[in-house]
Formats: C-alpha cells, sequence, structure tokens
C-alpha cells in the first residue's frame, strides 16, 4: 500500500468520525445556524438577508451531507 493509499484510508476515517459527531449534533448545529443567520440579519438591519439566507442554506446542505458520511453505526469507521 502506497503513501497516497494510505493518506486515503486516513482522510476516509477522519471524515466518518466527524461525520458521526456532526450525525449526533446536527439539529443542534441547524439550531445553531439559524440563530446566528438571524442575529447576523439583525446588526446587518436585513439589508442582506438574500446573501445569508443563500449562505445559510448551504451550510444546511453542508451539515447533512457531512452527517451523511458517518459509518453505519454513527460513530468512526473501524477499517
Amino acid at each position: 500500500m502506497g503513501l497516497s493509499d494510505d493518506l486515503k484510508k486516513d482522510l476516509q476515517k477522519a471524515v466518518t468520525s466527524v461525520g458521526g459527531y456532526v450525525a449526533a449534533r446536527e439539529e443542534q448545529i441547524s439550531e445553531l445556524i439559524e440563530r446566528t443567520a438571524g442575529k447576523v440579519d439583525e446588526r446587518t438591519e436585513k439589508r442582506y438577508s438574500g446573501t445569508i439566507d443563500k449562505v445559510k442554506a448551504g451550510l444546511h446542505t453542508g451539515v447533512a451531507r457531512l452527517a451523511e458520511q458517518k459509518d453505519d453505526e454513527g460513530g468512526p469507521a473501524t477499517s
């Protein structure tokens, strides 16, 4: 197994570990995104609402995609 294969394996382990962490806390993360977006919208007097909504949607999508990367048991990969 070459360095590239080892690196890919290590990266996949990291992604599944983070995916499990995010999946277990997805609701909390979503609430944090919503609260933060609301505060930013408020502080900017809603001048950038469209941009904030786009960023918020992208963050929600990213969190969901990352949560999907967990292993079958919701934790770090074992292989």
